[in-house]
């Protein structure tokens, strides 16, 4: 009945435009924005009845500018974009978006910044407003999806905005002004703190991929951090190699000279470690009126004591075998000799690899990268691959920076080893890895898509712990928090894993054979792993195969659909069990 009287109406109508915008403007449920209104019915009628108009008359009915003022007018305050969208598509707003940005001008000057937000973005007007006319706005309200949403096809703004905003970011207030001259409406206040503010700018940089340079002072505020984070963690955790600490602390301080300054205060107002503001203040040959007063004359007399141990022989330090022999007691040690580690840094090593593994049945993958904060985009430096016997250290940085891998290069690679159906791959909270992975080299942006048969170990661990806890020995109380890989490590290989090496620099080239020996370990230990609990499994009983089906969910949190393309046979072949089996270790 309701579509008889509609396309009735539009049939008698000397302007069906016309018609067609009073009859949605006045439905019942016009002004209440839900997504499947009949507001929306009426345009979609509409949409096909113009159709059938021009099938039978060839060419749609005559349109004017103040039916197309009316209709989008109209619409305006919806928050209903279908039906936005579908008006100014049906209307022709696009072609006649000049005249309509006088319609939201007067929204955003009477304050109603997300309404003029919506529009713009419907009619594609991205070239014709100023950052403070709704964009500002949107930010102080807190409304940053809508104001993402409107940059994000905007370069320019995105980087006018962020400048804005790291421009006034040590008084985030002072933008207010800039908005309007009368009171902002909603403005939400805890958006205006300098920290929120700077971990703002840190997300649009990171969601638009800029570079840093565009908010120089929210860059030296995280670069500031961080390098607070790194003295905290060796004076006051004392979780750092000293080696590792002093290599991060040269990359996070660099050249400038504020970095210098600000390592120097830190060291001498906060640990009252003078020795090292000395060492670190020569070693950058840093202006003497740029230290603390009492520092010159301390490096003066550093100096001397250097020049007097010139010609003295070094001591003997037996200490790094004392040290790796009480290592190899604590923390669980590679299982594979040296020379089983492979360093590869060309396309011609790539293949070459790829084609070793996709012999495998059983792999285990880990990412190594640069720690990073703040506004700094993580990418990938090191992608280790692990079978049975073998350890594959790839240089992602070379291959990205030197090598110049082509797209098609990279694509291949994915293609031989992350989607191949007949390599199980192993991971734990793989899901971070490969997002790194993704935006770290040519060919790799669609790697986690194109996962085909594998397990996170980390989802593993905790569906056996709530399903099947007689798998696991019973932990310790004071591992009772140990949730990450070398926690399992401890579980399952009877030793956790020395993590020392995971915050090191993993861009230095080339890297210390205690970081290859780690990348090879982290790789390496999840096939053991998965070795020993298929092994205990088997022996209590346990549907292996079925446990795996239950326990590692899609990598983009959405369920499997069929099994062409999942994860891991329910029950494998024969053949493949056998190939397993024969890679196990004894408990």
């Amino acid at each position: 009945m309701v579509l008889r009287n509609i396309h009735d109406l539009l049939n008698r109508s000397g302007d069906p435009y016309l018609s067609a915008t009073y009859v949605m403007r006045n439905t019942f449920d016009f002004d209440k924005s839900k997504p499947n209104s009949l507001s929306l019915y009426v345009i979609e009628q509409f949409e096909s009845w113009l159709e059938e108009f021009k099938r039978l008359n060839g060419t749609y009915p005559s349109l004017s500018k103040q039916t197309i003022l009316e209709a989008i007018n109209a619409v305006a305050d919806q928050k209903n974009i279908k039906l936005i969208t579908k008006v100014v598509n049906i209307y022709r707003g696009i072609e006649s978006k000049e005249i309509l940005i006088c319609i939201v001008k007067n929204h955003y000057l009477k304050s109603s910044f997300a309404t003029a937000c919506r529009l713009a973005i419907a009619l594609q007007l991205f070239r014709h407003f100023e950052i403070q006319d709704f964009i500002l706005p949107l930010i102080v309200q807190d409304k940053l999806p809508l104001a993402e949403e409107y940059l994000s096809y905007n370069v320019d703004m995105q980087k006018a905005t962020i400048s804005l905003l790291d421009k006034h970011l040590e008084h985030p207030h002072d933008v207010l002004p800039l908005i309007s001259k009368t009171r902002i409406p909603e403005v939400s206040y805890h958006r205006l703190v300098t920290k929120n503010m700077g971990n703002y700018i840190t997300r649009l940089i990171k969601r638009f991929e800029l570079n840093k340079e565009c908010c120089p002072r929210t860059t030296f505020r995280q670069q500031a951090a961080g390098l607070r984070y790194l003295v905290h963690k060796k004076y006051s955790d004392k979780s750092i190699e000293h080696e590792n600490w002093e290599e991060l602390v040269h990359v996070a301080v660099a050249d400038s000279l504020h970095l210098q300054m600000e390592l120097i205060n830190i060291l001498c107002r906060q640990y009252s470690d003078d020795q090292a503001a000395v060492s670190w203040a020569m070693r950058y040959s840093m202006p003497h009126d740029s230290l603390p007063h009492y520092l010159p004359p301390l490096m003066i007399e550093s100096e001397i004591r250097n020049k007097n141990r010139t010609h003295q022989q070094p001591p003997v330090d037996i200490s790094p075998a004392k040290t790796k022999s009480v290592s190899d007691r604590e923390y669980y040690s590679l299982k594979l000799s040296f020379s089983k580690i492979r360093w590869i840094s060309s396309w011609i090593e790539l293949q070459e690899c790829a084609n070793n593994i996709s012999k495998s049945n059983v792999i285990g993958f880990d990412v190594e990268w640069q720690p990073t904060f703040g506004a700094q985009i993580a990418r990938a430096a090191v992608l280790q691959i692990a079978t049975g016997d073998e350890a594959y250290l790839i240089d992602i940085l070379s291959l990205r920076e030197n090598e110049k891998l082509e797209t098609h290069q990279g694509e291949t690679f994915v293609q031989q080893v992350f989607a191949n159906p007949n390599v199980l791959k192993l991971g734990f909270s793989m899901k971070e890895d490969l997002n790194v992975l993704s935006r770290s080299l040519s060919g790799f942006e669609n790697i986690t898509k194109s996962m085909r048969k594998w397990i996170d170990l980390h989802s593993l661990w905790g569906n056996i712990q709530r399903c099947y806890p007689v798998l696991l020995p019973k932990q310790e109380p004071k591992n009772e928090g140990a949730k990450g890989l070398s926690g399992l490590a401890k579980l399952t290989l009877g030793l956790p894993l020395d993590k020392k090496e995971q915050f090191s620099d993993w861009e230095r080239r080339p890297l210390r054979p205690s970081q290859l020996t780690y990348a090879a370990l982290d790789a390496h230990c999840l096939v053991e792993i998965y070795n020993v609990l298929q092994r205990r499994s088997e022996k209590i009983g346990v549907d292996w195969w079925q446990l795996l089906e239950k326990s590692t969910p899609n990598l983009n949190s959405k369920p499997s659909r069929g099994r062409g393309r999942g994860r891991f046979p329910i029950a494998p072949p024969q053949s493949q069990v056998g190939a397993i089996r024969k890679n196990s270790h004894t408990d």
